[in-house]
């Protein structure tokens, strides 16, 4: 399992966009984490693949304009 993470807005909008973003690459998420404290407008979410589909993943949202941003621990 590898994780990939991204730097994102809060807003529900954005979360969502995300999630049909990884639908859209046909990976499957084994995990998601959601770290946010309260008052920020970004927080950071944690999604855990397998590496072939963190690497699919990583390329499809690359062309989306998201940053990537791989996770340093496996």
């Amino acid at each position: 399992m590898v994780k990939i993470r991204f730097l994102e807005s809060m807003a529900l909008e954005s979360v969502i966009t995300l999630i049909n973003e990884c639908a859209k690459a046909a990976v499957n998420v084994e995990d998601l984490s959601i770290e946010h404290s309260p008052g920020q407008e970004t927080g950071l979410i944690t999604l855990a693949l397998s590496e072939n589909d963190c690497k699919k993943l990583a390329d499809h949202m690359n062309k989306q304009g998201f940053k990537v941003h791989p996770a340093k621990n496996r």
